[in-house]
């Protein structure tokens, strides 16, 4: 559970493990070299040390402990119960022909990938599966993305049991795809899809849901398809002058760590608003990292 604002030291922030929103991670590092940590996406205390402290070594100069903890019994009989939850509500959701979000967006029916599902009140709450490499070469799924619509925002969740580290959903799956794009967001990943496809630019699309979650994700996809080449699309984040553009950052650490190319809009913002504001030849000149 995440503590409430302005009690116990916390500072809330965007979660390092899988860069979730701000209200979802709140951390405190007192001077005894301790760090109490919690993200309501369902990140492991492991995986949020291993992003802070990459080296095992905090900015104050304390070493923390050895990141590869492992689960608990008891952390992997809930993992398995909730991820039992999550299958049986993804199993039960409809197929998703349209969504508000994706005609928000300007997306049309025939844009909507048929892996997409739906449930909620009306059909309110998009889901989208979230797939990591399995055995024998098939996908798996690891998780669930919730959209769904609140007080005029659209809110993006995991379904508690999710295991979003690594995993990403594929536009348009191939076998053995000789390129492949990584963006964030689904929309992003989709506005891609459109301006590339029946291009020389043409290339499986896959979306990896947030920034921290691009090198995770290149990662797993490069060890399954050594032979492909990557562009990992960068959201283009508005940032004060000096401030380091968190979605360049992670874009360009995701390509180092699979030998890839990493491209960025000239606008700020992401590819969806690219593709939206000047149309699939804008989004085809700033994918080029030449």
């Amino acid at each position: 559970m995440t503590p409430e604002r302005g009690t116990g030291g916390f500072r809330f922030a965007p979660c390092p493990g899988c860069g979730g929103g701000t209200e979802d991670t709140g951390w405190v590092r007192p001077g005894n070299n301790a760090l109490l940590a919690g993200c309501n996406n369902g990140c492991r205390l492991p995986d949020i040390v291993r992003e802070l402290f990459p080296n095992g070594t905090g900015s104050d100069g304390h070493t923390m402990p050895p990141p590869d903890y492992g689960p608990s019994p008891d952390d992997e009989q809930e993992q398995a119960i909730n991820l039992k939850a999550l299958m049986e509500r993804w199993s039960k959701a409809k197929p998703c022909t349209q969504h508000a979000y994706l005609e928000e967006k300007g997306y049309a029916g025939d844009d909507t990938p048929r892996e997409l599902r739906m449930d909620g009140p009306g059909g309110n709450i998009m889901l989208i599966p979230m797939y990591r490499p399995g055995a024998k070469d098939r996908e798996e799924v690891s998780g669930v993305q919730q959209i769904w619509k609140s007080s005029g925002s659209w809110v993006k969740r995991y379904i508690k049991g999710s295991a979003p580290t690594g995993a990403h959903f594929p536009i348009n799956p191939r076998g053995k795809p000789r390129l492949i794009y990584l963006a964030e967001g689904l929309a992003t990943a989709l506005a891609i899809y459109l301006s590339v496809t029946g291009t020389d630019m043409d290339g499986t699309v896959v979306s990896c849901f947030t920034a921290g979650n691009l090198k995770p994700a290149a990662v797993a996809l490069a060890e399954r398809y050594p032979d492909a080449a990557f562009i990992i699309a960068a959201d283009n984040d508005r940032v004060k002058p000096g401030k380091v553009n968190p979605g360049v950052r992670a874009a360009q650490q995701a390509a180092e760590a699979v030998g890839g190319q990493w491209c960025v809009p000239d606008i700020d913002g992401d590819f969806d608003d690219l593709y939206r504001a000047q149309g699939p030849e804008a989004v085809q000149k700033w994918l080029d990292p030449e």
